[in-house]
């Protein structure tokens, strides 16, 4: 809401899962954050606002398979 703080809720992820969520002002990339999915809604904080965001979970990292394709919500 307020472009700082963002709630994610993966729905049909198992645990374990890397949640990431990319920052954008605009259309330029600034920050990254993630977190393990443990079962219940990720939060994440920064101190810049921001105007898009983007979340990507993955089913493993050191192969960089995602868990399936994106969906663009806004």
């Amino acid at each position: 809401e307020d472009g700082k703080s963002f709630t994610v809720v993966p729905v049909n992820v198992d645990n374990g899962k890397t949640v990431i969520l990319a920052l954008y002002d605009g259309e330029k990339f600034v920050e990254m954050q993630s977190a393990v999915y443990t079962g219940e809604a990720v939060p994440f904080t920064t101190t810049k606002t921001y105007t898009k965001a983007k979340v990507m979970v993955w089913d493993d990292l050191g192969s960089l398979k995602p868990v399936c394709d994106f969906e663009k919500v806004e």
